[in-house]
């Protein structure tokens, strides 16, 4: 017999946000047969680019099957969100500003004369 399945994408089909705005997934919870489950609770984990805890949000079937969550980042980076039913667990992502984003990498400070030997 085949276990539930989750399904999470963001409504935002190119994943590519502002920092601030809300970044909303959509969740759904499917049985065996493929219909919707109106049972249990979803556990939903945001998390930044480095795995920080964000949010979570616990959400009851019997209220909605399908339904859209939302969070979002004030820095540009990526949100993951986890759906957990049960035993199982998936995840999306979403983008914020990442043309904005900065490496947090630092170079030593001889690493310009280094690289301009070395080349």
């Amino acid at each position: 017999m085949t276990s539930s399945v989750i399904q999470i994408q963001p409504v935002n089909p190119r994943a590519l946000l502002h920092c601030g705005d809300a970044g909303k997934f959509t969740v759904t919870v499917l049985n065996a047969k493929k219909n919707p489950v109106t049972r249990g609770e979803v556990i939903c984990r945001f998390q930044d680019e480095h795995f920080r805890p964000v949010a979570e949000i616990r959400h009851n079937l019997a209220q909605g099957n399908p339904f859209v969550i939302a969070e979002t980042l004030p820095h540009p980076g990526f949100l993951r969100c986890d759906v957990t039913y049960k035993e199982k667990t998936e995840f999306a992502v979403i983008a914020f500003d990442p043309h904005k984003i900065v490496s947090e990498q630092k170079h030593p400070e001889d690493f310009a004369s280094f690289w301009l030997q070395e080349k």
